[in-house]
């Protein structure tokens, strides 16, 4: 038997022992001479000791350190070798002498050169025969791996295939191909290196064990290896090749699909040589799986289909898209639409209350407080203040973004009054919070973007793209192209450029005048300064003008700006060039101290201090004094703020602020092309969350299997009517939870995004719901699909083609109905906790007024009717009424038993509609909630902005 450290008096029980330390034998004798022997060679057990316990001990490696594992291994093969001389049994050129092995200068490799010449006498080819038949019984045990070897290839070669099937011999086809190719040659870098390189992780502490005691070679071992993983992959990669290349219908040739099967081949086995060299050069797994996968991508990067420098400079160092095509630059397209060369904002008197209860008693508020300035073209303006000041509340009045309270004033553009619809079209407004996708990349959002936002009716698809990749030029994005935009849980691009992608997707329209709300809030200095300084250099060149709230920038980004807006408690403290911003404050008496930069010594001043009553007075005074000095200043001056220029000057403008609003604020892009766009981004969205799909896919089969071998093969006698309502019951329940809370996450998260996006016009809401729609709704269909199949055959419910369809529509509809459901939540409620708490209450509910735990004709009145509006009633009495209606069961003596279908339904008031009126009151309950959602989402969407 093998025994782990037993005790004395069980160890002199033995006859015989025998010790091994590393696979080699220390001891073969009897129990009550092991002591003497260890004795004999100078390991005197103690005397209060378990000499089992000892000689463990003795014959253990110590890992703790460098030097205890030498000085350990030392001492091991002294009792190896000291073992060997006892027994006298090998020849003298097999011995090592153990005065050499306990040299104290004897380094680990001659250790185990040593033992190697003792261990190593075997046969190369013999020890790699062993090793590889190890090597595959372990593989052909792996099931696990082996499974998903073959799931990976044969779901991804059907995907593949039918993604590009039956390829054609158009110029369209030309994509096409390269795609094919280049995701089959895909195919043999990330799904073969991946797992392969965990399995060698998993075997490599087991070798380095082995090897400790020199068991056999190191070119055995990666030998053996090799020839294990290069097959399996082969195999996958056959399996792969063989259904793409027919499905998709590639050149069919034997010789071109043999050498196709060949250099797939020949990228396997460099796929599988990576993987071993970066499994032998990288100890730490979770190392290696980062190394892994970037050396892989940037082979896959330069594959040649990703970027071809040599064509793709050219066109972009140009900028133009060819003769026959219009020019996308900002001067060509401001004339085609009639723009006047200056875009003028201005605003006068701007106040902005609200009213606040304290105390039960209601106040007014003043948050902006006769507010007047303006911007012209190619300016870029700081508005500076500390917090409360005031920045972000006068950014979204001159944005038509304020919601609530009393906002007075005159806002024009252009000298005219501003009309919603077109004035949100000709302007960009670019959120502090960064509210994107994180699972697109950048180019994606960007294209995705530009899809939504520019006109059909202006812009080709070609043009589309490159006014993408001109705003990546322009923001310095190239390097961050593909990747992901990331967030907590998802690695992605950099704060700033993230920002900068933010910028980015209100750049795309070109528009005449860009807000953006703290857009270096998080960002490290550099990254702050790099976006100051793009927003600059786009304001120039495209002549657009930018105006920004910003929180004490450095003194670099503070002198980028054009002109500067000072507020302190909603009022203006200072507005006019930035440059002359110190030599103003110092006129008033306020000069900036050398070496301090000027934007925190504004702020400084005007700050109230609140650290004592004293300096709260003190600051006060000194901030209406502020206050007072710049009106008496702005007095003075011309500011050209009053929105009334000459009246050839408001004829001209105006007249050309209609011809915006009717060639582009009035236009809108197709539904269905609105509807598309937003269709496939979703789906890619979904695709890519592989948590959610995995889990999507995994539960229902989990489920399945548990819930069909419970109640699997179901009887037809008494025992089995429980039986069939309960699994009838879980197949609704499995409908309902299982669908909510996961889309009710998804939809959620989305949906602020979808609030900013249209709050720039980006598209309709009936697009984007109905987008949620088709994307939701087939997701719960095919997941629950194979819960549904799986149950009904293992359980073996009433097997007949008619009811197996009828059941399933009945599923169907009930999944329908659920995701109905949750976009009322959805759209209702922006806390995600507050759903949960409240969805949970209401799907409990109508799960227990379902008709399996009270009989209605028991219930009272005052909830009786609740069941007429529950559609899980209607959807269980369906499938009750469709299994057991003509059925019988085989009842024991008793009056308790229905030996009819038709009486247990009865018995539980199921049968108070056929099931084709129960499916007809199912779709009618989901019609409602699929509108009551739409007209929520409208209403909880769209912000009631107050316009000046």
């Amino acid at each position: 038997m093998t025994i782990h450290q037993p005790s004395a008096r069980i160890f002199n029980l033995f006859d015989k022992v025998i010790l091994l330390s590393q696979g080699h034998l220390v001891y073969f004798g009897a129990a009550r001479d092991a002591v003497g022997y260890f004795s004999k060679i100078g390991y005197q057990c103690p005397i209060h000791e378990n000499p089992a316990d000892y000689f463990v001990d003795l014959m253990s490696l110590d890992f703790r350190g460098d030097d205890v594992l030498v000085e350990s291994r030392k001492r091991v093969a002294g009792l190896v070798y000291s073992f060997i001389d006892y027994r006298a049994k090998s020849s003298s050129t097999e011995r090592l002498r153990f005065k050499y092995l306990c040299d104290q200068d004897i380094a680990t490799a001659d250790y185990e050169a040593a033992l190697g010449q003792y261990t190593h006498r075997n046969r190369w080819a013999y020890e790699y025969a062993v090793l590889a038949r190890r090597d595959w019984v372990n593989l052909m045990r792996n099931s696990s791996f082996l499974i998903s070897q073959a799931i990976q290839s044969l779901v991804t070669a059907l995907l593949v295939g039918f993604m590009f099937f039956y390829l054609k011999h158009d110029s369209v086809s030309v994509q096409n191909r390269l795609g094919v190719l280049y995701i089959i040659a895909i195919n043999a870098t990330f799904p073969t290196i991946m797992p392969a390189l965990y399995a060698f992780f998993g075997e490599r502490e087991i070798m380095l064990r082995e090897r400790s005691a020199a068991v056999y070679r190191v070119t055995t071992f990666y030998v053996a290896k090799a020839t294990t993983f290069m097959p399996i992959a082969l195999i996958s990669s056959t399996i792969f090749i063989t259904g793409v290349y027919f499905i998709s219908h590639l050149t069919f040739d034997v010789a071109k699909f043999f050498v196709t099967l060949g250099v797939l081949s020949c990228l396997n086995i460099v796929s599988i040589s990576f993987m071993l060299m970066t499994g032998s050069a990288v100890r730490n797994m979770d190392i290696a799986f980062v190394i892994a996968p970037a050396v892989v991508t940037v082979e896959l990067l330069f594959g040649g289909l990703l970027a071809n420098p040599t064509s793709i400079a050219p066109a972009i160092s140009d900028g133009s898209v060819g003769s026959n095509k219009p020019s996308l630059h900002a001067s060509d397209k401001k004339e085609d639409l009639g723009l006047e060369s200056e875009v003028v904002l201005s605003w006068r008197n701007i106040e902005y209350k609200v009213t606040t209860k304290a105390n039960k008693q209601t106040s007014v508020k003043t948050i902006l407080n006769s507010v007047s300035g303006h911007i012209n073209a190619g300016e870029i303006v700081a508005l500076i203040g500390s917090s409360g000041a005031g920045k972000t509340t006068l950014l979204n009045a001159l944005s038509g973004r304020i919601v609530g309270g009393q906002l007075t004033g005159d806002i024009r553009f252009q000298g005219s009054r501003r009309n919603p619809a077109s004035f949100k079209r000709l302007t960009a407004y670019v959120q502090q919070d960064d509210l994107m996708h994180p699972l697109l990349s950048v180019e994606e959002t960007l294209t995705y973007a530009a899809k939504l936002r520019l006109q059909n009716a202006i812009y080709s698809p070609s043009q589309k793209v490159e006014r993408v990749n001109e705003v990546i030029r322009q923001l310095r994005l190239e390097a961050a192209r593909n990747t992901r935009i990331g967030n907590a849980a998802t690695r992605g691009v950099s704060g700033g450029e993230r920002k900068r992608v933010s910028i980015g997707s209100e750049l795309l329209t070109d528009p005449k005048l860009l807000f953006l709300d703290e857009p270096t809030s998080g960002l490290d200095s550099n990254s702050s300064e790099m976006v100051v300084e793009l927003v600059k250099k786009i304001s120039v060149e495209q002549n657009t003008a930018a105006i920004m709230t910003i929180h004490q920038p450095n003194a670099r980004i503070f002198n980028l700006f054009d002109r500067v807006i000072l507020l302190s408690q909603g009022s203006v403290v200072y507005f006019g060039p930035t440059s002359g911003s110190i030599n103003y404050f110092a006129s008033i008496g306020y000069q900036c101290p050398m070496h301090e930069n000027p934007a925190d010594y504004f702020v400084d001043l005007m700050t109230l201090d609140y650290r004592s009553e004293g300096l709260l007075v003190e600051s006060r005074k000194r901030v209406n004094n502020l206050v007072e000095r710049f009106a008496v200043y702005s007095g003075q001056l011309d500011m050209r703020a009053d929105g009334k220029p000459n009246k050839h000057q408001v004829e001209s403008v105006e007249s050309s602020y209609a011809t915006i609003a009717n060639d582009v604020g009035s236009k809108k892009n197709s539904w269905i092309s609105e509807y598309i766009t937003l269709f496939r981004r979703d789906w890619t969205n979904i695709y890519r969350d592989i948590y959610y799909s995995v889990c999507q896919i995994l539960q229902p089969i989990a489920m399945c299997l548990m819930i069909g071998f419970m109640f699997y093969n179901l009887k037809h006698d008494e025992l089995s009517i429980q039986n069939r309502l309960g699994v009838l019951y879980i197949i609704i329940v499995q409908a309902t939870f299982p669908i909510f809370m996961p889309q009710i996450a998804l939809f959620v998260d989305d949906l602020v995004i979808a609030v900013r996006e249209r709050s720039s016009a980006s598209y309709r809401f009936s697009t984007y719901y109905a987008s949620k729609v088709s994307t939701y709704v087939p997701i719960a269909l095919l997941c629950n699909t194979l819960f549904y199949v799986g149950v009904y055959f293992i359980s073996r419910l009433d097997f007949d083609a008619r009811k197996f369809f009828i059941g399933m529509a009945v599923f169907y509809c009930q999944n329908v109905v659920t995701v109905g459901l949750m976009f009322i939540f959805g759209a209702w409620i922006k806390s995600i906790a507050v759903i949960y708490v409240l969805s949970t209450a209401v799907l409990t509910s109508q799960l227990l007024f379902s008709g399996l735990f009270a009989n209605f004709q028991t219930v009272t009145d005052v909830l009786s009717w609740v069941r007429w509006i529950n559609p899980i009633y209607y959807s269980f009495s369906a499938l009750a009424q469709n299994e057991m209606s003509d059925m019988t069961f085989a009842c024991s003596a008793g009056p308790q038993c229905s030996q009819t279908g038709k009486e247990v339904l009865s018995s539980y008031s199921l049968d108070g509609f056929n099931i084709w009126q129960d499916v007809l009151m199912l779709l009618l309950i989901g019609a409602v909630f699929y509108i009551c959602g739409f007209l929520l989402l409208i209403w909880k969407g769209t912000p009631k902005y107050l316009w000046v």
